[in-house]
């Protein structure tokens, strides 16, 4: 059990990471050379590449970003957690499902704060969704969806965060229907957790929503 804990702690700190790697830092110093935090909002995510270097770079980072999260909780999934629990009764709290609920805040703690860029990152959306494909893949669909029909009709980025973060909060109580009190309880408190953390990450954002003065984005690629 010793073994199984200490490999799980592993995978969380794996994950920490693998989240941390900024790949908006990357791109824009291999495109623009030049640290895309010096520019713009001064993150490091999708959005601001998108309004600094446009289009294309901002679909590469959003993709890098979820797919790091996504590989990382997958990777530990079935290379360290499902086989190290073989054998083992486990409490709830210490399955392997549950454990990638861990690993996935773990994951976006590390984008969001990433120790080897300063903990300068971003604001977890993209790795939001690398995420949820791994917990839950018809969530991640639902949450998809809103952000999408949200940024086309209102080409504001952070009102479909914001509202595709509410919409994964939602669907936890619809997927942890039909089980007992404390895995329902726990999912949905990790929904609010990992749900609010996306939230939180647009203090800012929401501020300007609710000002009137939030910047719209523009589809046309300047590369």
């Amino acid at each position: 059990m010793l073994n199984y804990v200490l490999l799980c702690l592993l995978s969380v700190v794996i994950c920490y990471f693998a989240g941390g790697i900024m790949f908006g830092v990357i791109i824009s110093k291999l495109t623009a050379h030049d640290d895309i935090r010096n520019h713009g909002s001064g993150n490091a995510g999708a959005t601001n590449m998108l309004r600094v270097l446009g289009l294309k770079a901002g679909l590469i980072t959003f993709v890098c970003d979820a797919v790091k999260c996504f590989l990382a909780l997958i990777l530990c999934k079935y290379l360290i957690i499902i086989p190290a629990s073989q054998g083992l009764e486990l409490s709830f709290v210490l399955e392997p499902q549950t454990v990638l609920y861990y690993c996935g805040f773990a994951a976006l703690i590390g984008h969001s704060f990433p120790v080897l860029f300063k903990f300068k990152g971003g604001k977890a959306v993209a790795g939001s969704l690398g995420v949820l494909l791994c917990l839950d893949w018809q969530v991640a669909l639902s949450v998809l969806l809103v952000f999408v029909v949200v940024v086309v009709l209102t080409k504001t980025v952070s009102l479909g965060s914001i509202l595709g973060a509410i919409q994964f909060i939602l669907a936890t109580f619809f997927v942890s229907d039909g089980l007992t009190l404390l895995p329902r309880l726990y999912i949905n408190l990790w929904g609010l957790i990992i749900g609010g953390l996306v939230i939180i990450r647009h203090k800012e954002n929401i501020a300007r929503l609710l000002k009137g003065e939030e910047k719209s984005i523009s589809f046309n690629s300047k590369k």
